[in-house]
């Protein structure tokens, strides 16, 4: 995230980090990704990358969830240790992946790894490809360690989804898009005329920024030039910006009149999914169709593939960002990693399995179903007026217009 955590000060990390025995360190901020938080922690005993994942934007499960994701990375990185493939955590000294800080916030340490780190919007050349898929076909092909979690193919907030969309629809011309005078609510938005679906979150995350009607959402991608381990990007997206503990539900801020009170984009949102409400209904529609014909078998998948969670290391590629880690089709790695013929014809060669066409179409699809997800949570939960929100404002757009040209 650029903006730093309000109710996190560097005294409550400085006493988090105490458990892994780093020694004296200095901290300095490192505002990449989409979702967490980072910084670079320096000593005299060596640099460590530092990850603060925001508890109350998570499900309730959220923390038992990240460190079963951490304690995935942990065992895959000791299994496939001599490729180098996996950039994990670092145990604290007591074996734990994952230390809670607060009452909202969990915090994970990476080594600091030098690469060269991809970024979100990078279209990987051949050659590249080639390794990445090699390195999945490797990755789908090790046994699963005990604690991997099951990626499921429902969408988890579905119903939060359906009830914005239902108070957008209340109180509403669903045929009326926002006007400029309507999106002035939303100021700054301004930054978003003319963007196209395309490239308009470039370096913002969660694409596979690989030219294959890949989406263009936001969940925290690397983008610093030599990368540290996690490499900048933990984030798995904007689950909410309320606190439950703080009396604020999470993606329920319908105001007055229909229009939504949550901040500067709350009114804006509503007006736009009205307007594209028929392109998300026709979305839905699709993934339940696609999840039907869906089949396995279930292998260990990173579920984030993209550019910005790489780092390069003499031509080999080493994967960050393992909080989405977790049991699926291989194809949940495989549409944002493999947009040509030829990549899936590599894929099938090293695995004996030919992907599956729906499966890919419906992970790209659920791609963006999560990011809308992600978006109206944070807009219709109290929220402010930030370079964040502005990215978050511009994702929601594409993902809405891509809808309605299904």
């Amino acid at each position: 995230m650029e903006d730093r955590p309000d109710d996190l000060s560097d005294r409550d990390l400085l006493t988090a980090l105490e458990a892994w025995g780093l020694g004296p360190v200095t901290l300095d901020y490192a505002p990449v990704g989409f979702g967490d938080y980072h910084w670079i922690a320096t000593g005299p005993a060596g640099r460590w990358f530092v990850t603060a994942v925001d508890l109350a934007a998570k499900p309730p499960t959220g923390l038992a969830d990240l460190r079963r994701a951490m304690d995935t990375a942990a065992a895959l990185h000791a299994t496939l240790r001599p490729s180098a493939a996996v950039v994990a955590p670092l145990l604290s000294r007591d074996g734990s992946t994952t230390v809670r800080t607060g009452p909202r916030h969990a915090v994970t340490v990476f080594p600091y790894v030098d690469g060269v780190a991809g970024h979100f919007g990078e279209r990987l050349p051949q050659a590249r490809r080639d390794a990445l898929i090699d390195l999945l076909a490797t990755l789908h092909r090790t046994p699963a360690p005990a604690s991997t979690p099951t990626a499921p193919l429902t969408l988890p907030r579905r119903d939060r989804l359906e009830a914005a969309l239902t108070e957008a629809l209340a109180n509403a011309d669903a045929g009326q898009e926002p006007t400029p005078q309507t999106r002035a609510t939303a100021p700054e938005t301004a930054r978003t005329t003319g963007s196209t679906d395309e490239g308009a979150n470039a370096g913002t995350d969660r694409s596979a920024g690989t030219g294959a009607d890949a989406g263009t959402g936001t969940r925290g991608a690397t983008g610093t030039g030599s990368a540290a381990g996690s490499g900048a990007g933990v984030g798995a997206g904007i689950r909410g910006a309320a606190d439950p503990e703080a009396g604020v539900a999470v993606g329920g801020v319908a105001g007055a009149g229909g229009g939504w009170r949550g901040g500067p984009y709350s009114e804006p949102a509503r007006a736009l999914v009205a307007a594209r409400a028929d392109g998300l209904r026709r979305a839905l529609e699709r993934f339940d169709r696609l999840a039907r014909e869906v089949r396995g078998p279930f292998v260990v998948t990173h579920g984030e593939p993209h550019p910005g969670n790489l780092l390069w290391r003499d031509g080999r590629p080493a994967l960050v960002d393992w909080d989405t880690v977790g049991l699926a089709p291989p194809e949940r790695d495989l549409w944002l990693a493999a947009p040509e013929e030829r990549d899936l014809a590599r894929y099938e060669a090293a695995t004996g399995r030919r992907p599956d066409p729906s499966a890919l179409a419906l992970y790209r699809l659920r791609w963006d179903l999560d990011d809308v997800c992600d978006f109206l949570d944070w807009f219709r939960a109290p929220h402010g007026r930030t370079p964040d929100t502005e990215v978050a404002w511009r994702g929601l757009e594409d993902a809405l217009a891509r809808f309605s040209r299904l």
